[in-house]
């Protein structure tokens, strides 16, 4: 009976443990980008950033172009252009840049960012 009752406490203690990771996931596990998600980020692209930054080349314009920026990891003084640093750069704006955290919401920058990671 006492076997029988720890493997039951420890059972429940697993589901918990297992149900609160699923719902503190790192930031950087992210669902997967759509066709749907990145068209959804062009248009928040052309409506927001294109009027600094090409899209199709890393040339400058006023801002960097943004070509195969989350590709090649690099780029500025950035050490590393991941989500979490590409998120907060457009949240707070950066050198010469504004800060957009009042007018791109959570599920625009998600589909901002899946359509940045298609250059």
């Amino acid at each position: 009976m006492r076997r029988l009752s720890r493997c039951l406490i420890l059972s429940v203690a697993f589901v918990c443990a297992s149900f609160l990771f699923a719902q503190t996931r790192p930031s950087d596990m992210r669902p997967r980008d759509t066709k749907d998600t990145a068209d959804r980020g062009a248009a928040v692209f052309q409506n927001h950033c294109e009027i600094c930054h090409f899209a199709a080349s890393s040339e400058k314009k006023v801002g960097p172009g943004l070509r195969g920026l989350m590709r090649s990891g690099k780029r500025g003084a950035a050490s590393r252009w991941d989500t979490a640093a590409v998120t907060r750069i457009i949240q707070n704006g950066g050198k010469d840049m504004p800060g957009f955290h009042a007018e791109i919401n959570d599920a625009q920058m998600r589909d901002l960012l899946a359509y940045l990671r298609t250059l």
